[in-house]
C-alpha cells in the first residue's frame, strides 16, 4: 500500500448568481436554493494525516479564522 503525506485538492471559487434562504432546519441551518457558476479562481487545501486526534487548521491570510469558529471545524470535529 502507498501511504500518501498529504493531499493537495483546489477548492473552485464561484459566484451566487441567485441565493434564496428557505426554511429553518431542526438543526439550526437553512435550507438553500441557489444559482452559483464556478470561476477560475480557487483555494489549494491541503490534508494530511497527523498522530493528535482532531484537526488544525492553518492559513497565510492574516483575516481568516483557523480556530474552533470555522464551519469546517464543527463539522469535522
Amino acid at each position: 500500500m502507498i501511504m500518501v503525506k498529504a493531499l493537495r485538492l483546489k477548492s473552485p471559487a464561484k459566484v451566487n448568481l441567485r441565493l434564496e434562504i428557505l426554511k429553518r432546519r431542526e438543526d439550526g441551518y437553512h435550507e438553500l436554493r441557489t444559482l452559483m457558476q464556478k470561476i477560475s479562481l480557487c483555494d489549494i487545501l491541503s490534508v494530511s494525516l497527523k498522530k493528535e486526534k482532531g484537526i488544525s487548521i492553518s492559513t497565510d491570510h492574516p483575516g481568516l479564522p483557523i480556530g474552533r469558529e470555522t464551519l469546517s471545524t464543527e463539522l469535522l470535529g
